[in-house]
């Protein structure tokens, strides 16, 4: 086994140990939990056991600082919208005044801004879903010749709803006319997309406190070790 390898067993069971000693409590079945996605304190008190962690082992020479905080952000969007279909210019544009804090909110504050980027994707996802099911009460014109781009990874982010809008009435085009070309009448074509679109409005509104939580954790891990995760 490399040093390497060895350094990420250390620092996982390091981990494991540490934050084994953190109470775990229940974000689903609290009579008091708030109906909205919010940090939890323990969440603030796991962070800064890894950061304590990372800064005392000098893992990997990684120290948690701006440029940490750069890159963590630049994952976490990464992992919300890898293909741009769903946040807006103006949302990047204010998750960018978060850039050069998140290394600070890991450390010993409240991670509020973490859950509020969130909130903001989950309700643009909303937006986007809710279009694509709009979408389903007319047939498509499948004697228009149109392009569909499946990957959007290096594309711009849109600057407005009505882009997207065009965006998604050809991406909802494309799905239909997939199950079209099996031969499927477009009442099935209704039916299969309608159950797809609500099946993701379904999961996104079963996202708990600490699936969000563990999202962010996984960027951070990911950028002091590409190979490893932050495992709740």
């Amino acid at each position: 086994m490399t040093k390497t390898g060895i350094r990420r067993i250390n620092w996982l069971a390091g981990l494991g140990i540490a934050l084994a000693c953190v109470p775990v409590f229940s974000t689903t079945t609290a009579l008091d939990q708030k109906s909205y996605l919010h940090p939890e304190q323990r969440h603030e008190k796991i962070g800064e056991i890894i950061t304590q962690f990372v800064q005392q082992q000098h893992y990997n020479h990684v120290a948690v600082d701006d440029e940490l905080s750069s890159q963590v952000l630049d994952l976490y969007i990464e992992s919300l919208d890898r293909n741009r279909m769903y946040l807006l210019k103006g949302d990047i544009e204010y998750f960018e005044t978060f850039r050069y804090e998140l290394d600070d909110l890991v450390k010993s504050k409240p991670l509020d801004p973490v859950f509020e980027m969130f909130q903001v994707y989950q309700t643009r996802v909303r937006e986007r879903l809710n279009f694509a099911l709009a979408q389903l009460e007319t047939e498509p014109d499948f004697t228009v010749d149109e392009t569909y781009q499946f990957d959007r990874s290096e594309e711009p982010w849109v600057a407005s709803s009505a882009e997207l809008d065009e965006i998604w009435r050809q991406r909802v085009k494309n799905d239909a006319l997939n199950l079209a070309l099996e031969e499927e009448p477009w009442e099935k074509i209704q039916e299969v997309l309608g159950d797809r679109y609500r099946g993701f409005l379904k999961r996104l509104n079963q996202v708990n406190n600490d699936d969000v939580f563990e999202r962010f954790m996984n960027a951070f891990a990911h950028t002091l070790d590409p190979h490893s995760s932050y495992l709740s």
